[in-house]
């Protein structure tokens, strides 16, 4: 029984459906879907988007719908779970027909092009500036809409492939199953309905693509509006317009805003009334109820709001003679013959205008916000309040107070926008002049691009801008930041070896640091220029930390070592110290390495830590003194106490020998070949050079002493011995090759 009657079910659905819905060889036998301005189908195959197409379609279907209400009652839950989901799908298959027959009727609002004539007047020109920057946005909106349509469309092609994918699967996977297995049937008719929705699915993407498209074809585009403008510009010129239009245009306007200030002058009337009522109530009671003292307020704060109101009309009417003088100006601009005088002033007069109008606008628009605010306020007051209170009932005039106080002064920046816009047309206007090269005019439009891109947000972090203009001012105070740090870490180094007695290296040591903290200081100054969150450098600090400890250490190693040779001086600029076997002056100890100059004018590069893990010798640490020594020996014989006294007269007359420490003369030893004496005294000197040149006088002093007193000063000397126990054999040879003795 069951299974006769899914039998009956998929007949049923099956004959009432039209033939391309549920037919797996016609699947594809509809009309290719298309749009705007795409190959139109054959004749005699109407496109499945054809309005009496989808009315066909859509009458199936509600017949379907009533056929599956009189077969439901099973009571059986897995046949009532899925009549369910059939009439779900049923159900949202007549909701996307019934968008398609709205989509698809002939919508002559929307094809027929707008047409406005203009007057030949300044209004009109004026408003035909307005409709042309008003079909300009509506056309980027436009062509966005078609934009997002089409991709809607290209997804609902996508999801029509995989249903028909699946349903075909299924219908293979049961094939011949249907009268023997009932779930079976099930699966092929959720299949056959999934694959229906999708193509209705796609029906409906084309008719919104295609109407999309209808809409920007249709669209006003700049051109047509700059032809219009040109015409009445001429007219304008030639003195062909209106003298009527103007005025009544204004006078329109002015009646308007007459009438509404008269509807709200009565309802200031009866909210005055009421409220001077409620103070009076509350007068009246020594100690008044809270409910009675909130009512008072509520009643004074809608009498406000009211008289609010009338001061935004008032202004809207005083500000309709600025839109008469800028509308006089502009057909004075186009037809009189002006002097560069009335043109500036002109421009002056229109640049005050537009900055009242400025100022104005954004003091309604924080009027606006604040506004807001107290409404939101007031709802939710009213809906803390029990529906019959008499506080609810006065919050209620209140809030209906406050918001007829929003609609005015939404028409009043409205009518301020338009009136902004006007005078910035209207100082275009001034400012051009095709007889004369306008500088200012010129000048204006590069300054107003230079700010554009100045404002330019290039991206943000943690909500804070980060503009071009702020990166360039950050870059800027950075190179200034630089050079200034130089120059002021040099000039306190100099200030504090001048004023403090500094020795050169300690004012190095100061440079140094001074220039680090300086360049740092500025850093921070260019970082929060551009609002650069300093919360950032947390992370970046762990991040940079990791990077130096791994990456990094030999850098660290020799700029922390810096550090320590600045603060401990184990070396300090202009210091003689040798390194490796190299005499060198320090000229300068930096971040990460100390500059060496040697003795014979090469220059050492040597790291930081090197002077820390190293034996360095400083020989100017405490101060310039080197103890150096001269040695000389003379032959024996030689009066040695006179030897001595010579040499101290020799030390002693040298200027470049120090008298304290006093030389010390020294008789060290009976050499091989002489007697040894050495010399010792010290010598102010901050190189080698500078030593070995005062030993060098020293030793050509004693050389002339000594001749003088005529001591020899020793050499080095060799005894011969010869062996005399036989006789020496003497043989004179004559001329020619000698011969050795036994030789033949």
């Amino acid at each position: 029984m069951k299974t006769l009657w899914f039998v009956l079910v998929l007949l049923l659905l099956a004959s009432t459906c039209p033939q391309a819905s549920w037919r797996v060889a016609d699947a594809n036998a509809q009309s290719p879907l298309q749009l705007p301005g795409s190959s139109e189908p054959v004749a005699d195959q109407p496109a499945p988007i054809d309005p009496s197409q989808i009315e066909a379609r859509l009458a199936s279907l509600r017949r379907r719908l009533v056929d599956l209400g009189v077969s439901t009652g099973a009571t059986d839950t897995a046949r009532a779970r899925h009549d369910a989901a059939v009439r779900d799908r049923l159900l949202r298959i007549e909701l996307l027909l019934s968008e398609q027959e709205a989509l698809a009727k002939p919508a002559e609002s929307v094809d027929a092009k707008p047409t406005i004539e203009a007057p030949p007047s300044v209004s009109g020109l004026n408003a035909l500036h307005e409709s042309q920057e008003s079909a300009n946005s509506n056309r980027a909106q436009f062509e966005e809409d078609l934009k997002k349509r089409r991709t809607a469309l290209d997804a609902a092609k996508t999801a029509l492939d995989a249903a028909e994918r699946a349903r075909r699967a299924v219908r293979a996977q049961i094939d011949g199953q249907t009268q023997e297995n009932p779930a079976a049937a099930r699966d092929m008719v959720t299949a056959e309905l999934n694959a229906e929705i999708a193509r209705e699915e796609l029906n409906l993407r084309t008719l919104e693509a295609r109407t999309a498209k209808r809409r920007l074809d249709n669209a006003e585009v700049a051109t047509v509006f700059e032809s219009r403008i040109r015409r009445v510009k001429e007219a304008l010129r030639k003195d062909e317009a209106d003298p009527t239009a103007d005025s009544a245009a204004l006078a329109a306007r002015e009646g308007e805003l007459r009438r509404a200030r008269e509807v709200v002058a009565r309802r200031l009337v009866s909210a005055d009334l009421q409220a001077s009522a409620a103070r009076s109530a509350v007068a009246s009671l020594t100690q008044p109820a809270s409910e009675l003292v909130r009512i008072a307020e509520a009643m004074a704060a809608r009498r406000d709001a009211v008289a609010r109101e009338i001061d935004i009309l008032d202004g809207q009417i005083e500000r309709l003679e600025l839109r008469r003088d800028l509308w006089q100006r502009w057909n004075d601009v186009l037809k009189t013959k002006r002097s560069s005088a009335m043109v500036s002033q002109w421009e002056r007069e229109t640049e005050s205008a537009i900055r009242s109008l400025v100022e104005n606008r954004i003091l309604l628009e924080g009027n606006l916000t604040d506004l807001e605010r107290r409404l939101a306020t007031v709802v939710q007051q009213i809906d803390e309040e029990t529906p019959d209170s008499d506080l609810r009932a006065s919050l209620d005039l209140q809030a209906e107070a406050l918001r007829r106080l929003r609609t005015t002064q939404r028409e009043g920046l409205a009518a301020l926008n338009f009136d902004h816009r006007l005078a910035e047309r209207v100082l275009a206007e001034i400012r051009f002049d095709a007889n004369r090269f306008d500088l200012r005019r010129y000048a204006g439009a590069f300054m107003g691009a230079v700010k554009r891109a100045w404002s330019h947000e290039l991206t943000s972090v943690d909500d804070a801008p980060i503009t071009v203009g702020s990166l360039a001012l950050a870059f800027a105070l950075f190179v200034v930041g630089l050079y200034f740090s130089r120059r002021g870490s040099s000039a306190l180094a100099t200030l504090c070896e001048k004023r403090f007695s500094l020795d050169p290296g300690a004012a190095q040591a100061v440079q140094t640091i001074s220039f680090y903290l300086l360049l740092v200081a500025f850093t921070l100054m260019a970082l929060r220029a551009i609002h650069f969150p300093l919360t950032a450098f947390t992370v970046l600090g762990g991040a940079l930390a990791i990077g130096l400890g791994f990456g990094s250490q030999n850098v660290m190693n020799n700029f922390i070592s810096g550090l320590i040779l600045m603060f401990e001086r184990p070396v300090r600029a202009q210091d003689l110290v040798e390194v490796d076997g190299n005499h060198g002056i320090i000229e300068r100890i930096g971040a990460r390495s100390t500059q060496i100059r040697s003795t014979d004018g090469r220059h050492i590069v040597v790291p930081n830590s090197f002077f820390l893990e190293s034996n360095v010798v400083n020989w100017t640490l405490s101060d310039d003194l080197i103890r150096t020594s001269v040695v000389v020996g003379v032959i024996y014989g030689s009066p040695t106490r006179l030897v001595e006294k010579l040499i101290r007269q020799v030390v002693e007359e040298e200027p470049k020998v120090l008298s304290k420490p006093a030389p010390v003369i020294v008789f060290e030893e009976f050499g091989d070949n002489s007697l040894n004496f050495r010399v010792h005294f010290w010598v102010k000197a901050r190189s080698p050079m500078e030593t070995r040149t005062t030993q060098s006088l020293v030793r050509f002093r004693i050389d002339d002493l000594f001749r003088e007193h005529e001591l020899v000063i020793a050499f080095p000397q060799r005894d011969v011995h010869l062996d005399t126990v036989a006789p020496l054999e003497v043989r004179v040879v004559g001329p020619g090759k000698p011969k050795l003795p036994g030789s033949a």
